[in-house]
């Protein structure tokens, strides 16, 4: 039981990790510790100098909690398309396209709502109305946390489309077979030099052979030596297709 939940942890690490490695993700990441920055550089400005602290732990709540809910029930934004708008056989067909554009719609939903938010507050700001009284401060507080909520929320929403995209290409690449090594020993015997080139296939020997997913397709990549001693590498899908062949270095 501990392994399997250790084994899940480290699952949802990877995930995670892979979640900000798209611009979007990086986007996100960075507005939800803004609002920390934002505390040393004050880029923003607070809408009373004796709330600093205060806004910058609320609108950090805030972001955090906009951008963790999102990528919770990111197999729910992953389902976007599937609203009664669009025929079935569409949705099957098309559903990344349908499902990006209504994460773009309600991304610049957001981000509008974020500008027009941010226009008020630095108004507000500019005219002092924030410091006239305890609750003009709270007020002041609370559309803060809000700027950066909404921020996050807009560059969440396509990250997460498009890492839901991703692992979905991913999983559909895992199910088909890998390319073959044969393929792999043609690609590099049809690139070979003369001088290099073996009379026998099996004359080349093998120093390392991997299997991985890239862009949807599963990939072999296989690092050969020839008879005179020199080094080639080639990628190789399963349809054959050479995506590298190159010579190494001794």
């Amino acid at each position: 039981m501990e392994r399997r939940l250790g084994h899940d942890i480290l699952k949802d690490i990877r995930e995670f990790v892979e979640f900000f490695r798209s611009l979007w993700g990086l986007l996100a990441g960075g507005s939800v510790f803004f609002p920390f920055i934002n505390a040393f550089v004050e880029a923003l400005p607070y809408p009373d100098p004796s709330v600093r602290k205060t806004c910058a732990a609320f609108a950090l709540l805030a972001s955090a909690f906009v951008f963790l809910m999102v990528y919770m029930n990111r197999s729910a934004v992953s389902h976007l398309a599937h609203f009664g708008l669009i025929p079935g056989r569409m949705r099957r067909d098309q559903q990344w396209r349908f499902t990006g554009c209504w994460s773009s719609f309600l991304a610049i939903a957001c981000f509008s709502a974020f500008v027009v938010l941010l226009v008020l507050y630095l108004r507000d700001v500019s005219a002092d109305l924030y410091g006239t009284g305890y609750l003009g401060v709270e007020r002041g507080v609370l559309m803060y946390g809000m700027i950066f909520g909404l921020a996050t929320l807009s560059f969440t929403l396509p990250a997460t489309v498009e890492f839901m995209k991703r692992a979905e290409e991913m999983k559909r690449a895992l199910k088909e077979p890998p390319p073959s090594p044969y393929q792999a020993r043609q690609a590099i015997l049809e690139r070979l030099p003369a001088p290099d080139k073996p009379r026998y296939p099996n004359e080349l020997k093998v120093i390392q052979e991997r299997v991985f997913e890239q862009g949807g397709k599963m990939m072999l990549t296989m690092t050969v030596e020839s008879r005179a001693g020199a080094r080639y590498r080639v990628i190789v899908d399963k349809g054959g297709m050479v995506h590298l062949f190159e010579r190494l270095g001794s």
